[in-house]
């Protein structure tokens, strides 16, 4: 069973930055905000794109805020990544990256 993590690298944007920033990397406005508060979940290769783009303002656990150490356990650890508070299912051999606290 996979459960969100913890949220607490909430971002400080205003919805103005938040435009800004749509347009700049030519995003809906609205799908952003859907990605950035878990709403929706950007494609692994939009977030991608959208992390190199934004030159890191945007990462991407930001825009896969449910799942985003399924996509890239490599970032797991790195600094500024939210913590992971639950492991993924028992058995699957495939995310088996260990949480940080």
């Amino acid at each position: 069973m996979f459960c969100r993590f913890a949220r607490l690298w909430r971002m400080d944007i205003t919805a103005t930055t938040r435009q800004a920033l749509a347009t700049e990397l030519g995003l809906n406005e609205q799908y952003l905000y859907q990605c950035l508060t878990g709403r929706k979940d950007m494609r692994t290769d939009e977030a991608v794109r959208v992390e190199r783009d934004s030159g890191g303002r945007l990462r991407r656990w930001h825009l896969r805020t449910n799942d985003w150490w399924k996509h890239w356990p490599e970032l797991i650890g790195t600094e500024g990544a939210p913590a992971i508070t639950e492991l993924p299912a028992q058995g699957d051999a495939s995310h088996s990256a260990t949480p940080t606290a």
